[in-house]
């Protein structure tokens, strides 16, 4: 029993980068649900009720010309994005694409009901999906050595 307190918590050095791919293999399929969440979310609540969102784009002179177009363009480009996060071969693609889509909603105008707190959510799966994107330019190169 003394002998398991004696060696201490500190693992070997190739357990510890095991260990540290592992965490960020979960923390980036954790980032990828999310978002698939959210896009599955978003994008079926688009395409079925396209009628709200396009009074909502028509609100705004800037957006009143393009919201023919935003209304079919916004859900379709978020299952694309569902899509891509889906399979690990398309994950980096698709968590940049997020990113950037996420930024865009900060562009698309809200009711003063969505409140702050959709806008923090949204911050954080920016944030989410910003650093998860990091991750993988980061690992992808790692990954290409072993294939």
């Amino acid at each position: 029993m003394n002998k398991i307190f004696e060696t201490g918590l500190s693992l070997p050095v190739a357990n510890r980068k095991r260990a540290a791919l592992l965490l960020r293999q979960l923390y980036l399929d954790i980032a990828a649900c999310f978002l698939a969440v959210r896009w599955a979310y978003t994008a079926s609540t688009g395409l079925l009720a396209p009628g709200k969102f396009h009074i909502r784009l028509s609100r705004y002179p800037f957006w009143r010309e393009m919201a023919d177009e935003l209304v079919l363009m916004i859900p379709l480009l978020q299952a694309v994005m569902l899509g891509l996060l889906a399979f690990s071969k398309t994950r980096a693609a698709g968590l940049w694409g997020s990113f950037g889509m996420m930024c865009l909603s900060f562009i698309v105008p809200r009711s003063v009901r969505d409140g702050v707190g959709i806008l923090t959510f949204d911050l954080i799966l920016a944030a989410l999906a910003l650093t998860a994107a990091l991750i993988e330019a980061k690992r992808m190169p790692e990954a290409m050595k072993y294939s």
